[in-house]
């Protein structure tokens, strides 16, 4: 597999994991726990590492 599939895998995934955590806390249906913050924050995070990677390999490439 590929470095820059990897990475697409990688920043897709952090997404749903943000829109996951972040659709959770915003729902009035249920209680919003730890652990919808804990997935909102780590996704967002894991989707700025992906960008930067990605930002990074491109740079190299070119």
């Amino acid at each position: 597999m590929k470095h820059k599939t990897k990475i697409l895998i990688g920043l897709i995934s952090s997404l749903v994991l943000s829109f996951y955590g972040a659709y959770h806390i915003m729902d009035k249906t249920s209680e919003t726990n730890w652990m919808s913050w804990l997935l909102a924050v780590s996704g967002f995070i894991g989707l700025l590492g992906g960008i930067w990677e990605l930002r990074k390999f491109n740079a190299a490439e070119k």
